[in-house]
């Protein structure tokens, strides 16, 4: 999934039913009711407000490289977090982020200070509210299509970021 978590289906497929075709972009919902409707299915504001910290555990796969690994992740409230990566062949690494201070440290680079565009990047990646206040982080979104995520119907987002760059949910 993404930053902000969303990639939520909106209504299942069978097994025999046609890929969606996208459509026209006059026909799509606006970036900002997709969203809402998402936060609305996960729970609404309140609940996704009231929550102060969270953690996940999952795996990670480059397939073109062969490589695979592990991932654990920690985020609270209001910006910090800590990823730790566990990639076969190559070792661990740790990123983290304390509301000023980034860091990462890895097999390949070894300890360093994020700074400039790098904190940047990581201090807006890090706003834990960030999926409740989009326009805090984004200049603009729209929706660029309907399409499939998992096998069920979702849409595509494409958001740009206020320090630059794409995200595409």
């Amino acid at each position: 999934v993404c930053a902000l978590g969303f990639a939520a289906p909106l209504s299942a497929q069978t097994a025999t039913a046609p890929a969606p075709q996208a459509k026209p972009a006059a026909d799509l919902p606006a970036a900002e009711k997709v969203i809402e409707k998402y936060v609305e299915a996960i729970g609404g504001r309140a609940a996704i407000g009231a929550i102060e910290s969270i953690h996940m555990k999952g795996t990670l796969s480059v397939p073109a490289n062969g490589m695979g690994g592990s991932m654990e992740m920690w985020a609270a409230k209001p910006n910090k977090n800590l990823v730790k990566q566990t990639i076969a062949g190559i070792g661990d690494s740790t990123e983290g982020f304390d509301g000023t201070v980034a860091w990462m440290n890895s097999p390949m680079s070894g300890p360093m200070l994020l700074t400039g565009d790098q904190l940047k990047q990581r201090t807006a990646d890090s706003d834990f509210s960030a999926l409740l206040n989009p326009s805090s982080r984004y200049s603009a979104m729209k929706t660029v299509e309907k399409t499939t995520f998992d096998g069920k119907e979702a849409y595509k987002l494409s958001m740009t970021r206020k320090e630059g760059g794409e995200d595409i949910e």
